[in-house]
């Protein structure tokens, strides 16, 4: 199954459409946490300009939540307001990210401090920082996405240079993307 967490006006045609929101006339009409799925159900699930607007104190159960109910591998696209862009400072944003936000659930970035605020683990494939935005409000078309990739691909070198670019770039991002699989299994 693909979840489309937090759909709003922008559902998408062959996934499952999840939002709190009853004017959107979502597939599944549900504030999370908690996901109303069965366990291990989800194969992408995907959150576009929505996981900023989880209260900091539900993250990590809604973290849980995900690693719940998506199968080992899962593919999880996560698309929010950079920290640094305009969008980030709306008053019903609860977080703010940055490209190394995700790293504490991430195998391969993390190194295992031990300190874990959920059960979610991730691999993370992939962190883009984005200039211009290409989701909700941003340039959404084929042309927009092209002008976008082009514009941003000196700023996603690698995990070292994002981090010099985000501390640098004097004019800010627009958004993080970030593409993670589920690992279960490994504790």
């Amino acid at each position: 199954m693909k979840l489309n967490i937090g759909c709003g006006r922008r559902k998408l045609a062959g996934w499952v459409n999840l939002d709190a929101n009853p004017a959107v006339q979502p597939d599944i009409l549900a504030a999370v946490p908690p996901i109303p799925l069965e366990d291990n159900t989800v194969g992408h699930l995907l959150m576009e300009s929505s996981l900023e607007h989880i209260p900091h104190c539900k993250l990590w159960s809604f973290f849980d939540e995900v690693e719940r109910v998506c199968k080992d591998g899962a593919v999880v696209e996560i698309v929010v307001p950079h920290y640094s862009s305009v969008h980030a400072h709306d008053p019903l944003h609860h977080t703010y990210w940055h490209s190394t936000s995700l790293n504490a659930m991430c195998i391969n970035r993390n190194s295992e401090t031990g300190e874990r605020h959920s059960h979610l683990r991730l691999w993370l494939d992939k962190v883009e920082l984005r200039v211009l935005m290409r989701t909700g409000i941003g340039i959404g078309s084929e042309l927009g996405r092209r002008i976008g990739r082009l514009v941003d691909w000196p700023f996603n070198r690698g995990p070292v240079w994002q981090q010099a670019c985000e501390r640098l770039w004097p004019f800010g991002f627009d958004e993080v993307w970030f593409r993670a699989r589920v690992v279960k299994g490994q504790r």
